[in-house]
């Protein structure tokens, strides 16, 4: 009797098959998700760089809403105010 029976190889190629397909899947997805890698890591970082400046305008006005649209606005002409030629 072999340790290999027609079950045994019959599941380890299925699992073979069935990883092959994951890498080439996630492979695909990389390749949909890659051209938003740049933008998305530009905005993390200007998350973590304002984000102590957001929870100070969010202590000195208490209503939320405000304070993220005095935040955004801050950031936005913090960000484009040194791209403006003159």
């Amino acid at each position: 009797m072999t340790i290999w029976s027609n079950q045994n190889l019959r599941s380890v190629a299925s699992v073979i098959c069935l990883l092959g397909l994951a890498v080439v899947v996630l492979y695909l997805c990389y390749l949909i998700g890659e051209p938003f890698l740049g933008p998305v890591t530009i905005a993390v970082m200007l998350s973590v760089v304002f984000h102590p400046l957001h929870t100070r305008i969010e202590s000195l006005i208490h209503r939320p809403n405000l304070a993220s649209v005095v935040s955004t606005l801050l950031v936005f002409f913090i960000a484009t105010v040194p791209l403006h030629d003159s």
